[in-house]
């Protein structure tokens, strides 16, 4: 008779929205940042028809919101640009080396957005973000760390509603993330937020019909 569980049946992980990631692509672009050498690649962007080939000098790589992505500085286009592993294929690295700057910081590249997408040198601009949770999402929202700017105000003693606040430098991200909670969440502020989202949910009831 068995008396123990194999790993299998005592733990496992359920992933969900999880990009896979290439090992090799992985090790190659993180030795190219730790060697300073410059690489090239295809790149597909999100709102391209067909690849566009890169060449850039590999800065940082980070797990972001379930996916791994390339901090990198691309001196075509003269800036810091952030690159999705996934779309990309036919990595090369070059011999070419370059001098990193001293003062890159992964966090104030990708500024007080609210993901993946960077707004670095828009802290001035900052969004003062207000977001009422009602019911479970209220439970789920304040059990967790979301940005590093975020203060949850209980509204009712039982905590099934909730004040979501935060200061962003964007809203293409938190706009689809107040979406992603349907009728549980109410935008209270900023006005530009308030927008965007009544924008999409008109669009979606359009396509509805």
């Amino acid at each position: 008779m068995r008396t123990h569980l194999i790993h299998g049946e005592a733990f496992s992980v359920k992933a969900c929205g999880v990009l896979p990631a290439d090992v090799t692509l992985f090790g190659d672009l993180l030795d190219a940042v730790m060697a300073k050498r410059e690489v090239c690649f295809d790149y597909h962007k999100l709102t391209g028809s067909k690849p566009e080939h890169r060449t850039v000098q590999p800065y940082h790589v980070g797990q972001i919101e379930h996916g791994w992505y390339l901090l990198a500085y691309d001196s075509k286009r003269k800036g810091m640009r952030t690159f999705a592993l996934q779309r990309i294929t036919n990595l090369v690295v070059q011999r070419a080396k370059f001098v990193r700057d001293p003062g890159f910081n992964a966090k104030d590249h990708l500024g007080d957005g609210f993901g993946v997408w960077s707004y670095e040198g828009t802290s001035n601009h900052a969004h003062e973000i207000q977001i009422r949770f009602e019911g479970y999402a209220a439970r789920v929202v304040a059990e967790r760390m979301w940005h590093s700017t975020q203060e949850i105000k209980s509204l009712k003693a039982d905590g099934s509603v909730i004040e979501f606040q935060a200061r962003l430098s964007g809203l293409e991200e938190i706009t689809r993330w107040v979406l992603s909670w349907g009728s549980k969440a109410t935008v209270l502020g900023p006005p530009e937020l308030k927008k965007r989202v009544r924008v999409e949910v008109e669009r979606m009831m359009e396509r509805c019909k």
